[in-house]
């Protein structure tokens, strides 16, 4: 009976608790949501420049096409595009660039479902576990006698310290994405524009990607914010103990601050499966750079071919060798490059 009463007072607390914390991180989620109002009200000139955006968009693409129209008089030599093909792209990415922003606002209607439908999820009291009064209460002593040490409180306010300012990182990190989403949008022409030839099409498939990562962020940011909100009502209710009793406030702690760090640092987690916008911007200055391949892919490049040509040398000498002709090599490797010397004898007769 006593159980019965005090879980239901626990799970109310709990429940309202959440509700409060939901409201505290409500007023960045739902005022920021998947569109544009907050960016455009905000931001108005970034609305005001999306059409000098657009004009940009299709000058970069029409210079981007000449110039491959015209490597196409340098025949096989330039490695040029098929002409027909470069202007059937061209003008279809023209196209895209002037509805751009209807485009991508479409987008943000498909990351609206389920940043919504986990908005619209309710925490209710049910919806809390009580780990029972003997659990409680065993907690509620562990708790006493180690903040009464002086190492224990220092350890509980400097925990709760970091919480609090990793709760605030996180909402910081909350409005960041969206930011980055909405740069995203209004300069999306910019990135069409480099969508029609090959040789910049990576640039739009990075772009592409940077798009969903940060739409995937941004509905992550309401799973994050909200699952640390039923855990502040979940520890509000039982202080830290678990069913099991083994939890307690320190465990509490610490797990709460793991899963802030774990929100803040999602993006790199995604940078594993490509979708990290850091490394979606390390492949846009890469791709934008003279064609050099980097140091580590170029030897291995290399290194294959050129083993093929020093196999057939090596074969050629020993054909030499077969036919009685002594003819010696010698190899040298440096860093820079590989020196092959052949020394083939001039007065040296085939020996029958």
């Amino acid at each position: 009976m006593l159980d019965w009463i005090f879980e239901g007072i626990v799970n109310w607390i709990s429940s309202i608790v959440s509700q409060m914390m939901d409201a505290v991180s409500g007023l960045f989620l739902q005022a920021l949501g998947t569109d544009m109002t907050a960016m455009e009200e905000y931001f108005p000139f970034v609305a005001k420049a999306f059409t000098v955006i657009q004009y940009t968009a299709w000058a970069v693409l029409f210079l981007i096409t000449v110039w491959q129209l015209f490597r196409v008089f340098g025949g096989p030599i330039t490695e040029a595009e098929n002409p027909w093909t470069l202007l059937a792209r061209s003008s279809i990415f023209a196209l895209l660039i002037g509805y751009a922003r209807p485009i991508f606002m479409i987008t943000l209607d498909i990351a609206r479902a389920p940043y919504t439908a986990l908005m619209d999820i309710s925490m209710t009291a049910e919806d809390f576990t009580f780990a029972g009064v003997e659990e409680a209460l065993s907690n509620g002593l562990t708790t006493i006698v180690a903040v009464v040490s002086v190492v224990g409180l220092l350890l509980l306010v400097i925990l709760e310290i970091s919480l609090g300012w990793n709760y605030f990182k996180l909402l910081l990190e909350t409005v960041e994405r969206y930011i980055v989403v909405g740069v995203l949008c209004y300069t999306s022409p910019l990135a069409f524009s480099m969508g029609a030839s090959k040789t910049t099409a990576p640039v739009f498939k990075s772009w592409c990607r940077m798009v969903g990562s940060q739409l995937l962020l941004l509905v992550m940011n309401v799973w994050f914010l909200r699952g640390f909100n039923s855990s502040v009502g979940q520890y509000m209710g039982n202080g830290g103990a678990l069913s099991t009793g083994q939890g307690s406030i320190f465990l509490w702690l610490f797990c709460a601050l793991a899963f802030l760090k774990t929100a803040q640092k999602f993006d790199s987690y995604l940078a594993a499966m490509g979708l990290n916008v850091a490394q979606t911007e390390e492949l846009i200055s890469e791709t934008m750079k003279p064609k050099e391949p980097s140091r580590k892919g170029r030897r291995t490049f290399v290194a294959k071919d050129i083993r093929l040509f020093i196999n057939t040398i090596d074969h050629a000498v020993d054909a030499m060798k077969t036919a009685g002709i002594q003819a010696q090599t010698e190899k040298k490797e440096t860093e820079e490059y590989i020196e092959c010397v052949v020394r083939i004898p001039k007065l040296n007769r085939v020996q029958v």
